[in-house]
């Protein structure tokens, strides 16, 4: 009994930490702190702790504003949405410029979504530090494989490209291309439905390195968009429950593909700073 406590109070530790104040709590919490109501604190840290390992809740209903992130599903799908306003930038853009240029604006990209994402004002340094590398990945080579594909131009134009940046990620964007690349052409996503991938690609493709703040974070954001998705669907395609399980399965998959070409990248930034270094040293 005393050890489940422990774990439930800490929980609730874990999600007011940081730079929210007691004021982001329910009402309802912080008057039951006060009075030493441990069954309400108990029930509203075990609510999260059930959220972080994939549990369902136990209301039926969902709340119309996701109690982490302090928003509504809906508000948290536009925020997505509006992260892919810009300019787009396909693979070929990315070596046919500069290169460095390029990466540079992608980290400061990076950066600010790091620093205004709903959530990221609970984490620390080090939580921000793990989330900039899936946001980044996520916000250049995800994005630009999207462009890609939408382009008329198939992966031949990939053959004209000659730079010495190339020749570390040549063969990571064929595999990059013709794995993920091809699964996102079969499923024929909308802008609405990738919007969504983005998020969970930034939010759960690193969950085995999260922290447990981190971790609370991610599953909200999952939550916040699966339910707008869900929505989305019902209103706007027609969809049934079961369609829409499907649907959203489909999207989840896509992870496994996405991650093992992460890992790919990782090495050839590797390489890549592996072959700085001996230049220096010539």
């Amino acid at each position: 009994m005393f050890a489940s406590n422990r774990i439930v109070v800490q929980c609730l530790t874990v999600v007011v930490r940081g730079k929210r104040d007691m004021n982001k709590v329910p009402k309802y919490v912080r008057e039951s702190m006060r009075q030493g109501n441990d069954m309400i604190i108990r029930d509203y840290a075990t609510s999260t702790f059930e959220t972080l390992h994939g549990f369902p809740r136990r209301d039926e209903e969902k709340p119309d504003v996701l109690t982490i992130l302090n928003l509504t599903a809906d508000q948290l799908l536009e925020y997505y949405l509006e992260l892919n306003e810009k300019e787009p930038c396909p693979l070929t853009k990315i070596f046919s410029g500069s290169f460095s240029h390029i990466t540079q604006q992608n980290e400061a990209d990076a950066h600010f979504i790091c620093a205004h994402c709903p959530g990221t004002d609970l984490l620390n340094s080090e939580d921000i530090g793990i989330l900039f590398q899936y946001t980044s990945f996520a916000n250049l080579w995800l994005d630009a494989l999207w462009d890609q594909i939408h382009l008329e131009d198939g992966p031949e134009e990939f053959s004209m490209i000659e730079n010495d940046s190339w020749r570390f990620f040549s063969d990571f964007i064929s595999h990059f291309y013709e794995n993920v690349g091809s699964s996102l052409r079969g499923l024929n996503l909308d802008i609405v439905e990738y919007a969504v991938l983005k998020s969970f690609v930034i939010w759960k493709l690193g969950v085995v390195d999260f922290s447990t703040t981190l971790k609370i974070v991610a599953q909200e954001h999952y939550l916040g968009t699966t339910l707008a998705l869900t929505e989305y669907y019902k209103t706007e395609k027609s969809m049934d429950q079961f369609e829409i399980a499907l649907r959203i399965a489909d999207l989840t998959l896509l992870l496994a593909p996405i991650f093992n070409s992460y890992r790919e990248l990782v090495k050839v930034h590797g390489m890549l700073e592996a072959s700085k270094e001996e230049n220096m040293e010539i």
